[in-house]
C-alpha cells in the first residue's frame, strides 16, 4: 500500500524560518510542498521518510532566501494491483460505488464489479446483495457509511490542468464556478469475490 519515493530537489527556505533547526525547516518545506499531493504517475504522497544528502545552500539576495540540494525519500500511497483493502462506503448512485480511506477518496467499484446479483435502490441510494441461501434470498445492504473490504483491480494517474474558472460573460472571469475535472489519481476496485464487500457480511464467518 505504501511504498518509498526518491526526490531530487532544491529547497527554498525563507529567512523568518532560519531562527529555527535547519533540517526542521527544511522538512518543514517540504512537508508544506508534497504532502497530501498527487505526484503523477507515483501516488499521493503522504509526507517525508528521511534524507539521503543535504547538499549546499545559496543565498539570494534578491529575496534572501536560502536554496538547498537536498535528495530525500516520500513516503507514497500507490496500492499494487490485486492488493485488499479496507475503507468505507462515501456513496452509492446507479453506476456503482464509492468508497473513502482516512486519507484518500477517489475509489470506485463499478456495478460490474459489485456483488452479483446486485440491484439498486434509488430511494435509498443504496446496493442490495440478493444473496442466495438455503433457507431462501437474504439481502444484504451496501449503503453510506458502510465499512467494506475491497480488491484493488485498476488505477489511473490524470494530467489535470489548473481550475479554469468559467466567466460567461464575465470579461474578468469572476464567476465562482469551476469546471468539473476528472481526479488526478483514480483506484477501481471489485467486491465481487467471496470476502470482499460489507465488513458485516463475514463477521460470523470470521469469528
Amino acid at each position: 500500500m505504501f511504498e518509498l519515493y526518491r526526490v531530487e530537489h532544491v529547497i527554498r527556505t525563507e529567512p523568518q524560518k532560519l531562527n529555527f533547526d535547519f533540517l526542521d525547516c527544511l522538512k518543514y518545506a517540504i512537508n508544506r510542498q508534497f504532502s497530501n499531493k498527487i505526484i503523477l504517475n507515483v501516488g499521493l504522497c503522504i509526507g517525508l521518510f528521511d534524507f539521503e544528502n543535504v547538499g549546499a545552500s545559496r543565498i539570494m539576495h534578491v529575496e534572501g532566501c536560502t536554496f538547498t540540494d537536498t535528495v530525500f525519500r516520500l513516503v507514497i500511497f500507490r496500492p499494487f494491483i490485486g492488493e485488499i483493502l479496507t475503507g468505507k462506503i462515501s456513496q452509492c448512485d446507479n453506476t456503482g460505488a464509492w468508497i473513502s480511506m482516512y486519507f484518500f477518496a477517489d475509489i470506485f467499484v463499478s456495478v460490474e464489479n459489485l456483488p452479483h446479483p446486485s440491484r439498486y435502490i434509488a430511494s435509498d441510494s443504496c446496493w442490495i446483495w440478493d444473496y442466495e441461501t438455503e433457507d431462501g434470498v437474504a439481502e444484504l445492504y451496501l449503503e453510506k457509511g458502510s465499512d467494506v473490504r475491497f480488491k484493488v483491480i485498476d488505477m489511473t494517474f490524470t494530467d489535470v490542468p489548473p481550475l479554469e474558472r468559467q466567466s460567461d460573460g464575465d470579461p474578468l472571469g469572476s464567476s465562482t464556478e469551476v469546471r468539473q475535472v476528472e481526479p488526478s489519481f483514480m483506484l477501481y476496485g471489485t467486491m465481487s469475490e467471496c470476502g470482499l464487500g460489507c465488513l458485516s457480511w463475514w463477521e460470523s464467518n470470521e469469528d
